[in-house]
């Protein structure tokens, strides 16, 4: 297709255009050199050739020279090893003339005894051996797959022939050095001949072919950018000038005419930059759509951000290109733009698909207009996914609260029923033990009150799970590694589980230390593990694995429980039926089972769940019917980084004491009982009811009061405050609390502080002696 401009010129001009390809095939000093260039060429060629074929003969014949060099030395290095037959020798000098290049094989032989050649010792060059005895015969090793040369001769000792030999050669290392000389020859020759070319080049260059070319690169410019404006410099008054003065004059025409033009293009682009810009600023998605078809032919900027498209992609297209599967098909889409000609402005909600294919919600409003006499709809679309995000956010939040302060409620619940039952139980478990000790073993009333003693003992664990859920249990935690706490407890858990359930321990490497009492870890792990078997029907596996986790605050809604920060993980996971989504709903609500009537109290995961709150932590349960369970237990890494070593074994305490002991309890029947137990055990016993009366007994009395042994929770002052107020009348007075939970008085959020000691009630007589033991030995220490 011709260039009008240069068809106009040549009108004028009456000469031909200009083209480049035409001035190659005109010009001689072009044909010259393309002519030169290949007789350049051919004299390389030819070169290459000759020279090449010299080269290979020298080759030949150096060859040739250093295999009849080889040939001697063989016979001179090989009769004396074959006439003593000495085989390592023989094969020692196989393998040294095979590593050079060209040789490939070799096979020694010596003379039959018949009159004939035997092979003593043959060698490829992959130096796999085949030896021969000496008087023996066996096949020769098989040359024939080797593209090689041969050569042989005799071998003699004194004079006598004892032997022969064969050697096998390539001549392949000389093609393949006649190749590389023909490689080089190539390169040179190429070189000399582009240096040539391009010197013929250069000076063609510098007289005629750069003129040329800046005149087609000035006219491809002003055709491209439409700058005809622009004029090529006066250069000289040959052909060429002449050329660049008649496009110059052709560039004068052409912008007479168009400046005309560009005035009143002007005002009509101003209008419509105008009209462009309102419907660009608008921060919605609009769109204009031929009302009949549903085409769309126009889009603001607004669409091209939020479809993730350019307006090029959409404009011509329906709009069911952001449409996916139903309620939001194109069919949908189109009835709305229908009821918007039909009825008026329509709006709804939409979820819109991306041309990325990603999802967005979308505000809607279609309503139809008549744009230059034709039908049009004209569509609005805002982005609402964050506000439907942060509704649904704000609903899960909400759903999170209400289960908190729901467990909540049910907590302060059961610490308050668990708090007095405990002081009920241990009027029951003291006076028991009391009883017992009055009554022998052989009367029918021993029996009866060992039922009493264990049914108390039942109670009194019922009591530590509530307390356990409530978070009001006492803990003395301590900084431990989780691994070596686990491997200790492993031996036990395959004895609960049985024998139908394989147990597998998975330990993370490098647990960061965790604080935590040691027996909470048993309770979590005996429920978790004792739950897990029950949902397996006959064999299956329970995993128990740890592991580290970081928490950061963007994970909140998945966890709504936690604080962000660094977490052990311990994972407790088994194959059995796994739960529905309505069971997890009520997991850790206390008394809630799906147990047979007396197969589980229902506070099993309830008192998990106190436990891992109380340690400031947060359990997730991931579970499907028929695909199992999970319970994740994370609990926060302690900053130190060194556990403590296990305590050692308390002693056997079983003897009481002789000091005087101050006992303060408002419980009239608890005290009573409490004072039994501590004379029976050889302890003076000073009783009160209140901590009024408690204070005014210790400045009344005249000896010596050793220890203040007071229920935590009373009337008038909690036992801290009072043991403050007597440790100013009694210096060395040492302290022992007791209660049914400790209400944060002596520990913060039920975390006894180091040196403070606390007995739980309900307690036996043995636990008193023990926990009476350990504070006043420590004083006497």
């Amino acid at each position: 297709m011709s260039d009008p401009v240069q068809s106009e010129t040549a009108e004028n001009t009456g000469r031909k255009p200009f083209r480049p390809a035409g001035f190659v095939r005109r010009h001689f000093v072009v044909k010259t050199i393309l002519l030169i260039a290949l007789g350049v060429a051919a004299v390389g060629l030819v070169s290459i050739v000759h020279f090449s074929e010299r080269y290979v003969e020298r080759q030949h014949w150096t060859f040739a020279e250093e295999l009849d060099t080889l040939r001697l030395i063989i016979e001179r290095s090989y009769s004396e090893p074959l006439w003593n037959v000495h085989g390592e020798l023989i094969q020692a000098l196989n393998e040294a003339i095979l590593s050079a290049t060209p040789y490939q094989g070799i096979v020694i032989h010596d003379v039959d005894p018949s009159g004939g050649r035997r092979i003593h010792l043959a060698t490829r060059k992959t130096l796999t051996r085949k030896r021969v005895g000496f008087l023996h015969s066996a096949a020769p090793l098989d040359f024939s797959d080797l593209e090689t040369g041969k050569t042989e001769g005799i071998l003699k000792h004194q004079d006598r022939v004892i032997g022969a030999y064969e050697l096998f050669y390539t001549t392949e290392h000389i093609a393949e050095s006649a190749r590389e000389n023909r490689r080089h020859l190539a390169v040179s020759f190429l070189a000399i001949s582009l240096a040539t070319v391009l010197a013929l080049g250069a000076l063609l260059n510098h007289f005629l072919i750069r003129r040329v070319l800046e005149i087609v690169s000035f006219a491809r410019s002003v055709s491209g950018e439409g700058r005809y404006d622009r004029r090529l410099p006066p250069d000289s008054p040959d052909e060429i000038g002449v050329l660049a003065g008649s496009i110059n004059g052709m560039l004068d025409q052409i912008e007479r005419r168009d400046r005309e033009k560009d005035e009143a293009e002007r005002e009509l682009r101003r209008s419509r930059s105008y009209l462009q810009s309102v419907f660009d600023a608008v921060p919605d998605a609009l769109f204009v759509l031929e009302a009949r078809t549903g085409r769309i032919l126009d889009v603001n900027q607004a669409v091209c951000r939020l479809f993730a498209c350019t307006r090029e992609q959409v404009v011509g297209q329906g709009p069911w290109l952001f449409c996916q599967a139903p309620p939001y098909d194109a069919a949908t889409a189109r009835a709305w733009l229908d009821k918007s000609v039909a009825e008026g402005p329509q709006t709804f909600t939409w979820q819109a698909k991306r041309l990325d294919d990603t999802f967005f919600w979308a505000d809607v409003l279609v309503c139809h207009s008549v744009i230059d006499g034709e039908d049009r709809c004209l569509v609005l679309g805002r982005d609402v996914s964050d506000r439907l995000q942060a509704e649904e956010e704000r609903e899960k939040l909400q759903a999170q609260l209400n289960q908190a302060q729901k467990i909540e409620s049910v907590g302060r619940l059961a610490g308050g029923v668990a708090h007095d039952f405990n002081n009920m139980l241990g009027v029951i478990l003291g006076f028991t033990e009391l009883a017992l000790d009055s009554v022998p073993p052989d009367q029918p009333l021993h029996a009866g009150l060992i039922e009493i003693r264990k049914a108390a003992e039942r109670s009194a664990d019922l009591t530590r799970q509530l307390l356990a859920f409530a978070r009001k249990q006492t803990a003395a935690p301590k900084v431990l590694d989780l691994n070596d706490t686990i491997e200790g407890m492993l031996g036990m858990l395959r004895r609960l589980i049985g024998e139908d359930v394989h147990l597998a321990w998975r330990p993370g490497k490098t647990l960061p230390p965790v604080r935590i009492d040691p027996t909470q870890i048993d309770q979590i792990l005996v429920n978790l593990c004792v739950n897990a078997r029950d949902a397996i029907s006959g064999t299956g596996e329970i995993a128990i694995e740890t592991g580290t986790a970081v928490f950061r605050p963007e994970d909140r809604l998945r966890h709504g429980e936690f604080l962000p920060g660094d977490y052990v993980r311990m994972a407790v996971t088994d194959n059995g039926c796994g739960m529905d989504a309505e069971t997890l709903s009520h997991l850790f609500e206390p008394f809630f089972t799906t147990k047979g009537v007396g197969q589980g109290t229902g506070l099993g995961l309830a008192t998990l769940y106190g436990i891992v709150r109380q340690n400031g932590g947060f359990v997730h349960v991931y579970s499907e019917p028929g695909k199992g369970t999970t319970f994740t237990v994370y609990l926060p890494r302690h900053a130190e980084e060194s556990a403590e070593s296990p305590p050692e074994p308390a002693a056997d305490v079983t003897a009481g004491g002789h000091e005087t002991i101050l006992l303060v309890e408002d419980d009239p029947a608890l005290l009573g009982m409490t004072r039994t137990m501590l004379e029976r055990q050889g302890y003076t016993v000073l009783t009160a009811a209140s901590p009024g009366e408690a204070i005014r007994l210790a400045r009344r009395h005249a000896g010596q009061v050793d220890l203040l042994m007071t229920d935590v929770i009373m009337p008038e002052m909690n036992g801290r405050d009072l043991a403050r107020h007597l440790l100013g009348l009694h210096p060395g007075l040492k302290r022992l609390f007791m209660s049914g939970y400790t209400a944060d008085v002596i520990a913060h959020h039920g975390v006894l502080n180091p040196d403070v000691h606390f007995i739980q009630k309900p307690f036996t007589m043995r636990e008193l002696a023990a926990k009476l033991h350990e504070a006043l030995e420590r004083n006497r220490s």
